[in-house]
Parts: structure tokens; C-alpha cells; sequence
């Protein structure tokens, strides 16, 4: 049976996402710091590349060493390489989920390389 959270995901995406996960449930997952205020950044999908125009604005909500949430109008597909700018930052990395939060989405992201 799904979970409230799969029904809202695609077929593909659905059987990707375990209900609980594993790092959660063995406490080893990261501890992110919820930050006081969001703070603005870009965000452009660029493998599948799904638009040659300018990146989105989104929010960045969590950010830890090895990955960061944000909040996008839009949802972005499991697996896929995302470029996040910042004031002063170039981050690449792969959106490892992607949940509906009220009209917009909430993603994570494991972060690949930093420029």
C-alpha cells in the first residue's frame, strides 16, 4: 500500500522512494540546521535538460555538509543533476527526493561538486 507521500509521485518515482528511510531509521542520517530565514537562490535542471532558459528562483531551507532542501515551484525528478547558485556559490547535485509542499515542492539534494 502507498504511502500519502507516494500517491502524489509518479509510478517510476513511487517504487524508487522507500516509506522510511534506512539512514533515518538506523540514525546515521545527516543532521541538517533548519535555517532561521530561507534564503534565495537559483536553480536550473540541467541533466535532463528541461528548458535552455534562465534558471528558477527558489529557497534554500536546509543545508548540511553533504546536501541542502529547497523549496521550488516545480517538481524536479529523482536522479537528476541540478545546478543551485548562490550569492557567492556554484553547487551541482542529484535531487534524491521531491515532495509536494502545499502548491510547491520541497527537494533534496545531495551535493556533487562545488565551483
Amino acid at each position: 500500500m502507498a504511502t500519502p507521500i507516494q500517491e502524489h509521485l509518479s509510478p517510476d518515482n513511487a517504487k524508487q522512494i522507500p516509506a522510511t528511510s534506512t539512514a533515518q531509521e538506523s540514525g546515521s542520517a545527516p543532521n541538517p540546521s533548519r535555517l532561521d530565514s530561507t534564503i534565495p537562490v537559483r536553480v536550473k535542471v540541467v541533466d535532463p535538460l528541461l528548458t535552455t532558459g534562465p534558471s528558477s528562483p527558489a529557497c534554500l531551507l536546509r543545508a548540511w555538509d553533504t546536501g541542502m532542501t529547497l523549496k521550488v515551484h516545480c517538481a524536479i525528478f529523482r536522479g537528476s543533476l541540478v545546478q543551485v547558485r548562490t550569492n557567492d556559490k556554484i553547487l551541482l547535485g542529484r535531487a534524491r527526493l521531491c515532495l509536494p509542499s502545499g502548491t510547491e515542492f520541497e527537494v533534496s539534494i545531495e551535493i556533487v561538486e562545488t565551483l
